[in-house]
């Protein structure tokens, strides 16, 4: 597997990983609402979702689940509806100030925050079809089908890492110079809304 490859790989992984989804969003939602310890965690949850897409991937079970039409669809509902409760939780979320959410720092609301993040990877078939669909035209024959795979997804997942953190810490440094209620509430309302429209055109996504 020579470097052409792995920088062409690292470039469209990176513009994938920068384009508008849900994974986005929800960093950006911890950013703003929460404070850099709760984008780690989330960012946490993202990372872990991608290790195990990785390794079904690597063990042919990621093939086997694309072939079936049914696990793709309950996927893709399970999904759509998971981004929706999302969306509509953020939207009437109680109005708690900024200062009483960042002082949530128990081991249970990063738990918690990890979790959503491992779910919204991981309910989502468009992250199945990067691995099953995209990531296998890299592959080369130099190693082994399962060396190549996780050293892929190992790349991706480290373009994951860099750029949600990186989001995720800016939209923290916005928050704290525009930090006011009125502009907490209009974002939670804002990031529920967009999870919402992105849960309702889950609902029409259809795999190729």
């Amino acid at each position: 597997m020579n470097s052409e490859y792995l920088i062409t790989f690292l470039t469209i992984s990176f513009l994938v990983c920068l384009s508008p989804g849900p994974s986005m969003l929800f960093i950006i939602h911890q950013g703003l609402s929460m404070n850099w310890k709760n984008v780690v965690a989330g960012t946490s949850g993202l990372i872990a979702a991608n290790i195990i897409w990785t390794t079904l991937c690597a063990l042919g079970v990621g093939a086997l689940m694309q072939s079936s039409q049914q696990v793709f669809i309950v996927l893709k509902y399970i999904g759509a509806m998971y981004l929706i409760y999302l969306g509509f939780n953020s939207i009437f979320s109680k109005n708690k100030t900024l200062c009483n959410r960042r002082t949530e720092n128990s081991l249970k609301s990063y738990m918690s925050v990890f979790m959503k993040g491992f779910l919204t990877s991981m309910s989502n078939p468009k992250a199945l079809l990067f691995y099953i669909a995209f990531l296998p035209q890299f592959l080369t024959g130099t190693y082994s089908y399962c060396h190549e795979i996780f050293l892929l997804g190992t790349l991706n997942i480290s373009v994951i890492a860099v750029v949600m953190l990186s989001y995720g810490i800016l939209s923290n440094k916005i928050s704290n110079t525009m930090s006011s209620p009125k502009f907490n509430m209009f974002m939670d309302k804002i990031l529920g809304i967009s999870f919402v429209i992105f849960g309702v055109s889950l609902f029409r996504y259809r795999s190729s």
